[in-house]
């Protein structure tokens, strides 16, 4: 288990990384296959996703690539020969032949959501506010604390919550914030007067967010233990047991790794690799001297197009 991963529990997802790649039609809709050559002819590469603290900066840069313009079914494929299918069951063909199926459109629109919930955490941990507020909208109202009968709190009818009331606050604002592209999603919560303090009303609303999202894939780990050790010492027995928890697809140990990473509230993510990293300095950005450099270099790319 990589040590970006520390968690209290032992996780595992271990994982094959298929012998080949291909997209057919399916009932008229493009499925991508991941083959995979049967265990005793160890033709196959397996790997434990809570090893590769690369999969999910990976998978946000190919997301990108088809965004900015590239070919989606290529840059999938590319993907999914290197960490595998996100999710999908093994299957025996027709032909004899291992192999994992997951519609074209199915593996986008999980990894999109991935994309959004990493870039949200990304400009989370690393203060970006202006960033956070392309991602988050705002509707606000404002209550007055002394017409509200010497309470701590504020009842809101349309969620059926109470919210706590800031001490020695006497115009007190309530938010409603819209997170992306689900706008199914609310979330009411104070928003601190003092404008020094909105970028913390973020952060809570979008760490919240984040979690929401989490939760369904976290919940679907498989607890067990790992050994069991017997000790004795005056007629009394003791066992132990190393619990593990186990991931079956891949798409629910991504967002295990990052529920681990937000149980740290330590680490930062490089805006030019997008991985994690223990920043030496508050306001460090790149997780080294590489990512830096590159990002110099763009700067100067643009202020040069820009004077062309």
């Amino acid at each position: 288990m990589h040590k970006t991963f520390s968690f209290p529990i032992l996780c595992e997802s271990p994982q094959v990384k298929p012998d080949s790649v291909e997209v057919r039609n399916v009932n008229g809709e493009p499925v991508i296959f991941a083959s995979i050559n049967p265990p005793e002819s160890h033709a196959f590469e397996a790997y434990d996703v809570f090893d590769k603290v690369e999969i999910i900066p990976s998978l946000v840069k190919m997301v990108e690539k088809i965004k900015n313009g590239g070919n989606k079914k290529k840059e999938i494929k590319k993907w999914v020969k290197e960490w595998g299918l996100l999710k999908g069951s093994l299957i025996k063909n027709e032909f004899g032949q291992y192999e994992m199926g997951q519609s074209i459109d199915s593996f986008w629109k999980e990894a999109e959501k991935l994309y959004d919930l990493w870039n949200l955490y990304k400009h989370t941990v690393n203060r970006d506010l202006e960033s956070i507020k392309k991602h988050v909208q705002k509707k606000e109202k404002i209550y007055d604390s002394h017409a509200l009968s010497d309470t701590d709190f504020i009842y809101d009818e349309e969620s059926d919550t109470y919210l706590l009331l800031p001490e020695s606050e006497l115009k007190v604002k309530v938010a409603e914030f819209f997170l992306f592209s689900n706008k199914d999603y609310k979330a009411k919560d104070i928003a601190i007067s003092d404008e020094s303090e909105e970028l913390v009303a973020y952060q809570y609303i979008c760490m919240r967010y984040i979690l929401n999202q989490i939760e369904e894939h976290v919940s679907k780990g498989i607890l067990r233990h790992y050994w069991l050790k017997r000790d004795s010492y005056q007629e009394k027995d003791y066992f132990k047991i190393e619990p593990i928890l186990s991931f079956d697809n891949l798409l629910d140990a991504l967002y295990m790794q990052l529920f681990i990473l937000l149980t740290e509230n330590e680490k930062k993510i490089c805006v030019i690799c997008n991985k994690p990293f223990f920043p030496e300095r508050k306001d460090k950005k790149y997780c080294s001297e590489t990512c830096y450099l590159t990002a110099k270099s763009r700067r100067y790319r643009a202020r040069k197009n820009a004077a062309v």
